[in-house]
């Protein structure tokens, strides 16, 4: 497990590009992301789309548009020097290792979430929900079957639509 840390660029792991209105802190903008999660808990229009939830949650909450990985695991490794270890702070994207597999084998497409502080991680797995960090750990070690659609690049490169125009 591993999260990022520090001012919001390194939050959310990802090249970040907006305009935003001036004054518009980065607190706000962490705050407006982890309202529009929470009114997602228990919808399942985000299953098997971790990166996809983690990224509309900054994106719609904000009226901006970032971008990153195709995977999860692509954008954390993107970002290497946000990473940091240990309980993920508030607004914190957190991201797992999750080996799927696929035509070529297992691959390491990875799972993300977002901390909403105390250890407490809100993520799209079957349905949106909040598991401590440590338990997300466990679901996906425990996991007899993984399926993952992660970001633009991947689905479009496998004829699969992109989330927004499914």
């Amino acid at each position: 497990m591993k999260s990022t840390n520090s001012n919001l660029a390194e939050l959310i792991g990802f090249d970040v590009t907006w305009k935003v209105d001036e004054g518009m802190s980065d607190s706000v903008m962490i705050e407006n992301m982890l309202k529009w999660a929470e009114e997602k808990i228990g919808n399942s229009e985000y299953a098997g789309w971790c990166l996809s939830f983690i990224e509309d949650a900054l994106e719609i909450s904000n009226n901006i548009e970032i971008f990153g990985g195709a995977s999860a695991k692509e954008s954390c490794e993107m970002y290497y020097d946000a990473i940091q270890t240990g309980v993920p702070e508030r607004g914190a994207f957190v991201f797992y290792d999750c080996m799927c597999p696929s035509e070529e084998g297992l691959v390491n497409w990875g799972h993300c979430g977002i901390c909403l502080g105390g250890g407490r991680v809100i993520h799209a797995w079957d349905i949106v929900r909040i598991d401590d960090f440590m338990k997300i750990k466990e679901l996906i070690q425990n996991s007899k079957k993984i399926v993952v659609f992660s970001g633009a690049g991947f689905s479009t490169e496998s004829n699969i639509p992109d989330f927004r125009s499914a």
